[in-house]
């Protein structure tokens, strides 16, 4: 039997407003302003902002423009109710879905590759037509550092049954070290050892330190690796100065062979998303937006529409009509969402980064780590009425710029700790004290980690070892064992 019955559900929906404004949020200003300059060219509503002769005025026009143009307004509700119930509602969110669904990228130059250079040189080899193949695919099985990782029994069977002809170990290894011999020096090379090997070989003869360095890795790695000196110069029958220095050169040599590795495609250019300077005691917030264009409806677009609007309201109609105002209308909806979204993002932005500043005020005047104070996503969220994603958003991947530097605006979050006094201090005071301690400690007999968490007890902080492994990690220092240095 059935029954009918009346449940009462609270669900939350959100507007295509706040979708856009929500993937806009998380951004960097380089992706902003691709998104940007993608939208400009597949959306004709939308139009840059004005000359640099132009004054500011002009924009409360354009904003009266296109208030002057929604859709409750009643000089045009004859209009849209004409159109509205004969336009299927798919239409007009098309545009806004593709969009949103689009995947984000930034173009860049076109350079040769690093695959493609080191090919180029392999084409100068005298190698037959057989070996050439192997080279090329030894040369694409190389990673992005250069290494050949893959086994060449592995190798050999792949290049076997993917050919149709069979290929032997031996012949990989022969073929693979004609690439070893292409610059730069170290290119495949299948670990470190063996990168660096090929590096100082090149150079052997030239430097008596050169050719020392290239037996103490050839045949005394672990007690390298073991920093067991001692046992070196026992066994090499060398003195301390010329360990130091074959030491010092094996230092320079670089453990990733892909040093061209398009690194002019690589290099990302920081730009920060926020300014904070102090002066006089006071903290001056804004964003660093110039970069980013700026856009707005485009008029001749809301003219068309005006036009449009008229001609029905006369009776004049077209049998194109229907067709032109879907387009319109979806690109023009598209439009007034980006633009509202980007209004909102950069209120939204400067929001969070103003409570962000009055949390870590001391650190802004100073720029010392330890006026740094305990902050979590949360603290901030709080603050600025916003729900923790937003702030979350809003903090990655984005940079700040202050009298002091410019730095990811995560590191301004730190949980807190409590000292032997009762203070709650930042752990990033405590890291920076850790940091401090290992560059002045004796390289003879370096700090181990239960001796650092010793001293810093000593100072107030209540550290145990395994916290301390944990801050040396985070801060890319070595162990005790990796940092002893040679007298």
């Amino acid at each position: 039997m059935l029954n009918q019955s009346a449940v009462q559900r609270q669900s939350q929906k959100l507007s295509p407003l706040q979708i856009q404004m929500l993937n806009l949020l998380h951004l960097s200003s380089q992706e902003l302003t691709q998104k940007i300059k993608d939208e400009l060219v597949e959306n004709p509503a939308l139009e840059t902002g004005m000359d640099e002769g132009e004054e500011k005025d002009n924009d409360s026009n354009e904003e009266q423009e296109a208030d002057d143009f929604n859709e409750n307004d009643e000089d045009y509700a004859d209009f849209y109710e004409a159109y509205d119930d004969e336009i299927p509602q798919y239409k007009m969110n098309d545009i806004y879905s593709q969009n949103e669904q689009e995947n984000f990228f930034i173009p860049f130059a076109n350079y040769s590759t690093f695959y493609e250079k080191v090919k180029e040189q392999i084409a100068m080899l005298c190698l037959d037509d057989k070996e050439k193949g192997i080279a090329d695919f030894l040369v694409d099985s190389l990673d992005d550092d250069g290494y050949l990782r893959t086994d060449l029994d592995d190798l050999a069977y792949q290049y076997s049954f993917t050919n149709g002809i069979m290929v032997e170990t031996e012949e990989m290894e022969h073929t693979l070290k004609h690439i070893q011999s292409c610059d730069p020096a170290g290119i495949g090379a299948r670990d470190l050892k063996e990168c660096l090997l090929i590096q100082l070989d090149r150079r052997r003869g030239s430097n008596k330190h050169i050719d020392i360095a290239y037996l103490l890795l050839q045949n005394h790695a672990v007690e390298l690796e073991n920093r067991n000196y001692s046992k070196l110069l026992k066994t090499m029958r060398i003195s301390a100065d010329d360990l130091k220095d074959a030491i010092s050169v094996m230092t320079k040599l670089n453990p990733k062979p892909n040093v061209f590795a398009d690194s002019s495609m690589n290099i990302n250019h920081v730009i920060p998303e926020f300014s904070v300077t102090a002066q006089d005691g006071e903290l001056s917030i804004s964003l660093t937006n110039k970069y980013i264009p700026e856009v707005k409806l485009n008029s001749k677009i809301i003219e068309m529409m005006k036009s449009l609007a008229t001609s029905r309201k006369e009776g004049v109609k077209s049998k194109n009509d229907r067709s032109t105002i879907t387009f319109m209308k979806s690109k023009i909806c598209s439009a007034q969402w980006l633009v509202d979204a980007l209004k909102q993002r950069e209120s939204t932005m400067l929001n969070i980064m103003n409570v962000i500043a009055t949390l870590q005020y001391d650190f802004f005047v100073t720029g010392d780590f330890k006026d740094l104070k305990p902050m979590i996503l949360k603290n901030v969220a709080d603050r600025a009425g916003l729900d923790i994603s937003s702030v979350s958003r809003v903090t990655s991947n984005k940079y700040v710029q202050s009298d002091f530097g410019t730095f990811l605006m995560k590191e301004l979050f730190s949980e807190g700790m409590t000292t032997q006094t009762g203070e709650i201090v930042s752990n990033k005071e405590i890291q920076n004290s850790i940091q401090v301690m290992l560059e002045n400690e004796n390289k003879d007999e370096p700090y181990t980690d239960m001796q650092i968490s010793e001293i810093l007890k000593s100072k107030g902080y209540n550290v145990a070892r395994r916290t301390v492994a944990k801050y040396r990690d985070k801060l890319n220092i070595s162990g005790a064992k990796f940092r002893r240095e040679l007298a």
